[in-house]
C-alpha cells in the first residue's frame, strides 16, 4: 500500500466506484483506492431495481425538480443521455422499458457490478474491503483516514461516497453523516422516500 495516495473514496457503492473510474479516466496517473466498510463492494446495486438495476430514468432531468438548485444542476451536468453514454463506454449497453426506466441490457444487475469491478482493475484501482472508515483528519494539504481499527492512511484528495441511511442490511448507516459532521459540513435531516407498507389486516389490498 502507498504511503500516500492521490485519491481515496471512502465507500464501494454506485457512486464510490463511479467516482473512482471517472477520476482514473482523467488521470491514469493516479493512485486511487476505494475502501468499502463491508465485505464486499457493490452490495446495493445488487439489489437495486429488484435486482434489475434501474441506472436512471428518461425523466431524470432538471425540468422536473423543484426548487433544490442543488440536485438540478448535478442533473443539469449528467443528463439520462449522458449516463448511457458513460456505462456504454465501459461496456455495458442498456435498455429501456415502457415506464423510461434504464436498465442493463441483460436485465441483471450482477452484469452492473461486474463491469464496473472489470473497468476497476483495469485501471489499477485499488479494493480494500472490512475497512471502515470513522473519521477524517486534514494536515498541510493531507488527508489522513482514521479507521475503526485505529490505524490510518494518507492521501492528497478524499471523496465521501459512504451513501445514507436505506438497507442497514446492505450496510446502510450513519457513518458517513458521522464523518461530515466532524469536519463541520452541514448535514440535512433525512426522510425515507421509497417505503414499503405493512399492513394489520389481511386482504385490504384485494378489496383496493
Amino acid at each position: 500500500m502507498a504511503d500516500i495516495y492521490d485519491l481515496v473514496v471512502v465507500g464501494g457503492g454506485a457512486s464510490g466506484l463511479v467516482s473512482a473510474i471517472s477520476a482514473a479516466q482523467s488521470n491514469p496517473r493516479l493512485k486511487i483506492l476505494i475502501l468499502e466498510a463491508q465485505d464486499q463492494p457493490g452490495r446495493k446495486i445488487l439489489a437495486s431495481g429488484n435486482g434489475r438495476c434501474n441506472l436512471s430514468h428518461l425523466d431524470a432531468g432538471p425540468e422536473n425538480f423543484q426548487e433544490n438548485l442543488f440536485t438540478r444542476s448535478l442533473l443539469a451536468k449528467i443528463p439520462s443521455e449522458g449516463l448511457q453514454y458513460f456505462f456504454q463506454a465501459l461496456g455495458l449497453y442498456t435498455t429501456i422499458d415502457e415506464e423510461g426506466r434504464i436498465y442493463p441490457l441483460s436485465n441483471q444487475a450482477l452484469t452492473v457490478l461486474s463491469i464496473l469491478k472489470e473497468v476497476i482493475e483495469k485501471h489499477g484501482i485499488e479494493i480494500k474491503t472490512n475497512s471502515p472508515v470513522i473519521r477524517l483528519i486534514k494536515l498541510n494539504d493531507i488527508w489522513s483516514l482514521i479507521f475503526l481499527s485505529g490505524e490510518s492512511i494518507k492521501s492528497k484528495r478524499v471523496i465521501l461516497a459512504t451513501g445514507g441511511l436505506a438497507a442497514p442490511q446492505l450496510g446502510g448507516s450513519r457513518a458517513g453523516y458521522k464523518i461530515a459532521a466532524r469536519l463541520g459540513l452541514p448535514i440535512i435531516p433525512v426522510v425515507p422516500a421509497l417505503s414499503p407498507l405493512v399492513l394489520a389486516e389481511q386482504g385490504i389490498c384485494q378489496q383496493l
